[in-house]
C-alpha cells in the first residue's frame, strides 16, 4: 500500500512519462536524464514534423481558427515540457519534502488513508481516458464523411493527442494541491480535537492548579503542528512556482479557445443554416469540447480555493487554544505563527503575481469571454452576410 505521495501520483506520472512530458524515473525516484532526452527528442521532432509536412496538409480548406486551435494546444504541450524537465528537481524535492510531513503526522498519530487516494487516482485516470476516447468518437465522425477510416482515424488521434496530454500535467497540479489540502484537513482536525481537550482541561480547577495544562508534551505537539502547517504553506508556494508559467499559459489559451467554442455554438444555432443532421451533429461535438475545456478551468480554480481555504483556517484553530492555555511559551508560539498566517496567507497566483486563481478569477475570466463571444458573433454574421451578397 502506498505511503506517500509518489505512489499516488504514479499512474498520472507514468502517463507523463509516455508522452515525453517529463523526466522518466525507474525506479521511483531514480531520473534516467539521458534515457529521457533521447526519448524526447525521438517523439516530439517526429510528432511536430508529421503534424506540418503531413497531417495539415489534410485540414489546409479548413477555418483558420482551427488551425490556431491546433497550434495553441501543440505550443502548451511543448510549454509543459521544457518547464517540467527545467523544474524536474525542484519538483521530486517538493515530493520528498511531502513524503516527511507524512511521516511525521504519522509519529503524532494522524494516519492518512492512501490506499483511498489510489483509488481516487485511477477513478481518475479511468474518467481520462473514458472522455478522450468520446471526443475522438465524435471527431472520428467529423473527419469520415470526407476521408476513409484509416485516415480519419489517423486524423483524430493526432490532432486531439495534445488536447488530451494537456490536462495531464493540469491533473498532477490538482492531485498534488489536492493531497496538500488533505494535509492541512488532518492539521485542522488534530488542532479542533486539541482545543477541545484543553477547553475541557481548562474549566476543571483541579487540573488547571495541578499546572497540567503546562506538559511538556502539549507544549511540542502545538510546536510541530505549526511548523507542519509552515512547511505544508512552502511547498504549496513552490508546487506553484513549479506550475505558474504553464497555468498562466494555459489560462490565456483556454481563454481563446472557450471563445472559439462558444461562438461555433451560437454561430451553429442561429447564424448559419445547416442541414438538421449536421447541424445537430456539430453542436454536441463542440458541446463536448467546451465541457471538457471548462471542467479543466474550473478544476484548477476550485482546488486553489479550497487548499488556500484550508490553509488559512488553520489560524483560527490555533488561536483558540492561546484562550485557553497558560504556557507562556505555547502562547507566544501561537500569536507569532497566527500573525504569519494572517500577513501571508496562502494564495496561489498567475506569473509575477498577475491574477490569483479561485472563484473571483473564475468569474471574471467567464465575464470576459461574454465579452469577447459578443464581438465574434458580430464579426461572424457580418463575415456570413458579405459572403451571401
Amino acid at each position: 500500500m502506498a505511503k506517500s505521495i509518489r505512489p499516488i501520483l504514479s499512474p498520472l506520472l507514468s502517463i507523463s512519462y509516455m508522452c515525453g512530458l517529463r523526466i522518466i524515473e525507474f525506479p521511483a525516484g531514480n531520473p534516467r536524464i539521458w534515457f529521457s532526452f533521447l526519448y524526447i527528442l525521438l517523439l516530439w521532432p517526429a510528432y511536430c514534423f508529421t503534424m506540418i509536412n503531413k497531417l495539415l496538409s489534410y485540414i489546409c480548406n479548413d477555418s483558420f481558427e482551427y488551425r490556431i486551435y491546433i497550434f495553441l494546444n501543440t505550443l502548451m504541450t511543448l510549454l509543459s515540457m521544457l518547464l517540467a524537465i527545467y523544474h524536474d528537481k525542484k519538483f521530486r524535492n517538493c515530493l520528498k519534502k511531502l513524503a516527511i510531513v507524512d511521516d511525521t503526522l504519522e509519529k503524532i498519530g494522524i494516519m492518512t488513508n492512501y490506499q483511498e487516494l489510489s483509488k481516487k487516482i485511477t477513478r481518475i485516470v479511468l474518467g481520462w481516458s473514458v472522455i478522450a476516447l468520446l471526443l475522438n468518437c465524435s471527431d472520428y465522425i467529423r473527419w469520415r464523411d470526407y476521408y476513409d477510416v484509416l485516415t480519419s482515424i489517423c486524423l483524430t488521434f493526432m490532432m486531439n493527442f495534445c488536447s488530451h496530454v494537456n490536462i495531464i500535467n493540469d491533473l498532477i497540479f490538482a492531485s498534488i494541491l489536492g493531497y496538500i489540502g488533505l494535509k492541512f484537513d488532518h492539521i485542522n482536525e488534530h488542532l479542533h480535537k486539541l482545543t477541545t481537550e484543553t477547553k475541557r482541561a481548562s474549566g476543571s480547577l483541579v487540573l488547571h492548579q495541578r499546572g497540567l495544562l503546562n506538559v511538556p508534551t502539549s507544549k511540542y505537539i502545538t510546536w510541530i503542528i505549526i511548523h507542519l502547517h509552515l512547511e505544508l504553506h512552502r511547498i504549496s508556494l513552490e508546487i506553484n512556482s513549479i506550475f505558474e508559467v504553464e497555468m498562466t499559459f494555459k489560462m490565456v489559451c483556454y481563454f481563446g479557445i472557450i471563445a472559439e467554442f462558444l461562438r461555433q455554438f451560437f454561430s451553429t444555432l442561429f447564424i448559419r443554416h445547416y442541414v438538421a443532421e449536421k447541424a445537430i451533429l456539430i453542436t454536441i461535438i463542440v458541446i463536448f469540447w467546451l465541457a471538457w475545456y471548462i471542467v479543466r478551468l474550473f478544476i484548477i480554480n476550485y482546488i486553489c480555493e479550497k487548499v488556500s481555504a484550508k490553509a488559512n483556517a488553520t489560524g483560527d484553530f490555533i488561536n483558540r487554544i492561546s484562550h485557553f492555555t497558560c504556557n507562556v511559551e505555547i502562547r507566544e508560539n501561537i500569536l507569532q505563527f497566527f500573525f504569519q498566517i494572517t500577513q501571508a496567507p496562502l494564495r496561489f497566483h498567475g506569473f509575477q503575481h498577475g491574477f490569483q486563481f479561485g472563484s473571483k478569477f473564475f468569474y471574471r475570466y467567464f465575464e470576459s469571454i461574454l465579452a469577447l463571444i459578443i464581438l465574434l458573433i458580430q464579426a461572424d454574421r457580418f463575415k456570413h452576410v458579405l459572403k451571401n451578397y
